[in-house]
């Protein structure tokens, strides 16, 4: 059975069975059973570190939520055809009229966004 169709068949999801997943592990792993029956080599911690990433790594719909003013960030617009680019969302106040504004700086109509990976990290030793 596929990850998806475990998620479907629970009613979960990704997100949320991630979520759980860790506060289970947590919840196991402060038990003290975990650290006499699994091995040390830190493998799981790295799993559970990747997950919490990638969950946190998702396309947000504009309607759940917008992202802070200013933050860079990849945006999502379905009807170019450079689809995904690098935008941020802005708020400022016309002098002119006295008016707050919002808007995407973006070249076309976002309907989703997600956060920017972190940059790589420099290898000081070359």
């Amino acid at each position: 059975m596929s990850i998806f169709e475990t998620l479907k068949k629970y009613g979960k999801s990704k997100n949320n069975a991630i979520a759980e997943a860790i506060k289970d592990f947590n919840e196991f792993k402060t038990s003290g059973y975990i650290q006499s029956k699994l091995p040390s080599s830190g493998n799981i911690e790295v799993a559970i570190q990747a997950l919490q990433a990638q969950a946190e790594r998702r396309w947000i719909p504009v309607s759940e939520r917008l992202p802070k003013t200013e933050q860079p960030v990849q945006v999502y617009m379905p009807k170019l055809y450079m689809s995904v680019q690098t935008g941020f969302y802005t708020k400022y106040y016309g002098e002119d009229d006295g008016e707050w504004y919002e808007h995407w700086v973006a070249s076309g109509d976002v309907t989703h966004w997600m956060p920017l990976p972190e940059p790589p990290k420099e290898d000081n030793n070359e």
